[in-house]
């Protein structure tokens, strides 16, 4: 077993034991047999590599394999990218002993690995900037994209890591590596899963939630990824594909995203044997839900994509006598909204929260403005935020925001009537709409979300709902009253401020006097 990004030593800790745990296991062996057995898995199974220096993470990992009875140490300071096994750092007698072993193993006595296991740093990049970088650059494939004829002036490690271990596995054995979503979906690594396809059979993408790595910080959307060596002219078959919902969430990411944090273990529990039992009966060959044709695959490789169940209500809403059409046809785009800040304007600002409300944001001074240009939206407009729409953020405008502006980080619709816009800020806030877009979305963040792909979502077209006419009244006597109510209260402030002498000429002089910096 090999981690060649093995940070404090996890996988292979883990590793470890379920060989002990097997051999233990093991019927009909004698104690010198077993022990044997246990001695070999300690001193020479188990193999780890790391590059971190600040602080030293191969020793921190040897100390955890050694609490955890590792007998080999086989854990090496060095760049397991560098595939002439490069020193990391100053020379250094013990690491230099270390990095001559390394080579010796891997480059003279070609050893290869059985299993590797790998979760490499999401944001560490390799770039033609750097020397010594460049130097390993230079060593990889995909440093050049074959496709566009181009040099490659930078890579993430993730990727090397998928070519660098083709030369380390053995050719039964297999890759299990976390890989960023946006590897795996996104249109300038198209030359990636390029290689990935030509170089590999694909066993398994199994998708993990976009809050898995929150503990460590790291805003990332992951899968986990199983490859095994192309042999020959051995082709592709269908692929275990599975969405994992539960695994790697913490308690207090559950409650916020409303799963019940008191059962999240158990919901754990479940989810990992469903997943475990269904990818064994793929590898036996027996039939499973989960296995998608290799066809949806041959592009993109994320699994929201490739499980091509994007519009999968449609066949119910055409039953129901709706017609059903791409959102773009029935929404459009608002035309000449666009206003040009001006230094001595101010502009009313709004946003939209993840509840579907808008709210009044700062009051910019066109003085202090970034944007050039902005936005201004008018009373029945349908407001989305490009940045939380995934999360719900979308409303309609009501009458007491007509006239307010949005930055370019907001699309500004226009529905055909009233009714249309309640409707479709209602439907487009469900989560199967939602769930549809995210599965034609690409990237590994937070991105944001844009009209070309909110407008191919299928939906139901509005035509008459007695619930939505009744809502579309309810909202506008809502708005009224809330008019009403801001206009009496003004005036009920006025009296009193004007009676207590506390909003006068002085009173803000005063003010504008004694307060801090903005």
């Amino acid at each position: 077993v090999l981690d060649a990004c093995c940070g404090s030593g996890g996988f292979l800790i883990a590793s470890l034991s379920k060989m002990l745990k097997q051999a233990s296991n093991i019927p009909g062996l004698s104690s010198r047999e077993r022990n044997e057995l246990e001695k070999k898995i300690k001193t020479k199974s188990v193999y780890g590599i790391d590059a971190g220096s600040d602080p030293a993470m191969y020793k921190i990992a040897r100390m955890n394999m050694y609490l955890h009875g590792d007998g080999g140490s086989n854990i090496y300071y060095a760049d397991s990218l560098d595939k002439g096994i490069g020193r990391v750092g100053n020379e250094n007698l013990e690491v230099d002993k270390q990095i001559e072993e390394l080579r010796m193993m891997i480059l003279d006595k070609g050893m290869k690995f059985d299993l590797i296991l790998s979760n490499p740093p999401f944001s560490l990049q390799y770039t033609r900037e750097n020397r010594d970088q460049s130097h390993v650059l230079d060593q990889y494939a995909l440093s050049r994209d074959r496709s566009g004829g181009k040099i490659i002036n930078k890579l993430i490690s993730s990727v090397m890591f998928i070519e660098r271990y083709k030369d380390l596995v053995s050719d039964e054995g297999k890759i299990i590596a976390v890989i960023d979503d946006s590897v795996l979906s996104g249109s300038s690594y198209g030359y990636i899963r390029d290689y990935i396809r030509n170089s590999f059979i694909i066993e398994a993408i199994i998708s993990l939630p976009g809050d898995a790595f929150r503990r460590a910080a790291a805003r990332v959307k992951t899968s986990v990824i199983v490859l095994r060596k192309k042999l020959g002219h051995e082709s592709q078959q269908d692929v275990f594909m599975a969405s994992s919902i539960y695994l790697g969430l913490e308690q207090k990411t559950a409650k916020r995203i409303g799963i019940k944090y008191t059962e999240l273990d158990q919901l754990k529990k479940e989810e990992k044997r469903t997943i475990v039992s269904a990818y064994r009966d793929y590898t036996d060959g027996k039939h499973s839900s989960y296995v998608v044709p290799f066809s949806n695959c041959s592009d993109r490789l994320d699994v929201k994509f490739c499980i091509n169940d994007r519009g999968r209500k449609a066949p119910l809403w055409k039953k129901k006598g709706l017609k059903v059409e791409p959102l773009g046809k029935i929404l459009s785009i608002a035309n000449k909204r666009a206003v040009k800040v001006e230094e001595d304007s101010q502009y009313p600002l709004l946003i939209v929260n993840y509840d579907g409300e808008i709210n009044d944001g700062e009051v910019l001074d066109g003085a202090d403005a970034s944007y050039s240009t902005l936005y201004k939206v008018k009373t029945w407009d349908l407001l989305i935020s490009n940045m939380g729409f995934g999360r719900g953020a979308i409303s309609v405008v009501p009458p007491h925001h007509d006239g307010k502006f949005v930055s370019n980080e907001y699309t500004i619709l226009i529905a055909k009537s009233k009714e249309c816009a309640i409707f479709y800020w209602n439907l487009l806030r469900t989560k199967e709409i939602l769930g549809d877009v995210f599965s034609s979305t690409t990237g590994m963040n937070r991105g944001r979300i844009k009209w070309d792909i909110i407008q191919t979502v299928l939906v139901p077209v509005y035509e008459s709902n007695i619930e939505i006419k009744k809502l579309t009244r309810e909202i506008e006597a809502f708005w009224k009253a809330y008019a009403k109510f801001t206009k009496s209260k003004n005036v009920h402030i006025m009296h009193v401020s004007n009676e207590l002498d506390v909003a006068g000429k002085a009173s803000i002089e005063r003010w504008l006097s004694f307060k801090p910096p903005e």
